[in-house]
């Protein structure tokens, strides 16, 4: 199995085992993900104009509420990354399941 789908499972299988029943939210969260990823990978390689930042600046605004609007009601909470090196976004779940290094969440897979 490659690692990218061993990834997914394992997001998926975390976030379900403490209450997320929405599997399309979940792989929305993925798409989000990695777009910010792309978005973190360009801010350390390009040197954008001050329009072009204003204009990525609300593209990422937009993609992180849209991220937020996914999350079940209850104790869930998103961390973003502006790292490219790591996950862009993590989920803080309600009993703090955790597969990252320093255990703040579940990373969100990039590829689906």
């Amino acid at each position: 199995m490659k690692q990218s789908m061993k990834d997914l499972a394992e997001y998926l299988t975390l976030l379900s085992s403490d209450g997320w029943t929405d599997i399309e939210n979940a792989l929305a969260l993925c798409d989000i993900a990695r777009q910010l990823d792309v978005m973190n990978e360009d801010d350390c390689n390009i040197a954008f104009s001050e329009e072009q930042q204003a204009r990525r600046e609300k593209r990422e605004l937009r993609l992180k509420m849209k991220a937020g609007n996914l999350l079940p009601s209850g104790n869930w909470q998103l961390v973003f990354g502006t790292d490219p090196r790591g996950p862009s976004i993590k989920v803080k779940t309600p009993n703090d399941l955790a597969n990252d290094w320093g255990r703040v969440g579940v990373c969100v897979p990039t590829t689906v």
